[in-house]
C-alpha cells in the first residue's frame, strides 16, 4: 500500500517538474492567445448582434408612424439631449463654484466632489458646514498640542532646576557628569561646588 502511494507521489513529482521546450511553449501561448481572441469575438458579436436587433425594432417602429409623429419622436430625442447637455453643464459649473469657494474658504480641493451638493446653495451650504467642522477640530488639536506636558519641578533637587541630587551627583560616573555637563552646565556647576 504504501509503495502504491510512494510511486504516485513519484510521478506526481515528476509531472510537476516537466520542462517544456521553447517550441511547446509557444504553442501553449498561441493557443491561450487563440481562445483569449476568440471569446473577444463572440462577446463582440454578439453586442453586434443586440445593436442590430435594437436598430432594427427601432426602424420598424418608425417605419409604422406617421410623419408627424416621426417628428414629434425627433423633437423630443433632441430635447432629452439638449437637456442631458444641460445638467452635464450645470455639474459643470457647480464645479467650479465649488472649487472657486474652497480655495477662498483656504479649504483642500482634493475635498471639492465631497462637498458638492444638488445646487449651488446646498453646495455653499456644505461649504461652510464643512469649514466650520475642520476649523473646530484644527482648532482642538492646536489645543492639545499647546496643553502638552508641564514640566516636573523637584522639592529635592537644587533651586528646582532638577532631580539631581548632590548625592546622586557623587554616585555618577564620569561619563554621566560628563553627559550632564553638556546638557546641562548651570546645574553641573551648582552640583560640581
Amino acid at each position: 500500500m504504501e509503495n502504491v502511494e510512494q510511486v504516485e507521489q513519484v510521478e506526481e513529482v515528476e509531472e510537476v517538474s516537466k520542462t517544456f521546450t521553447e517550441e511547446e511553449v509557444q504553442k501553449l501561448i498561441q493557443a491561450e492567445s487563440d481562445k483569449r481572441v476568440n471569446q473577444a469575438l463572440e462577446k463582440k458579436q454578439a453586442d453586434w448582434k443586440k445593436q442590430y436587433e435594437t436598430n432594427l425594432e427601432e426602424e420598424k417602429r418608425k417605419a409604422a408612424m406617421s410623419e408627424e409623429d416621426k417628428w414629434k419622436d425627433e423633437l423630443k430625442k433632441q430635447m432629452d439631449s439638449f437637456n442631458a447637455e444641460k445638467e452635464e453643464f450645470k455639474k459643470v459649473q457647480l464645479k467650479a463654484l465649488t472649487l472657486e469657494n474652497l480655495a477662498k474658504e483656504a479649504l483642500p480641493a482634493t475635498i471639492a466632489n465631497f462637498v458638492i451638493g444638488s445646487d449651488e446653495e446646498a453646495t455653499l451650504a456644505n461649504i461652510a458646514s464643512l469649514k466650520e467642522a475642520w476649523t473646530d477640530a484644527l482648532q482642538k488639536e492646536v489645543n492639545e498640542r499647546l496643553k502638552g506636558n508641564t514640566p516636573r519641578t523637584s522639592s529635592k533637587g537644587i533651586a528646582g532646576q532638577s532631580d539631581i541630587t548632590k548625592e546622586d551627583f557623587k554616585k555618577m560616573g564620569y561619563k554621566e557628569r560628563i553627559k550632564l555637563q553638556e546638557s546641562n552646565p548651570e546645574l553641573f556647576s551648582l552640583l560640581s561646588k
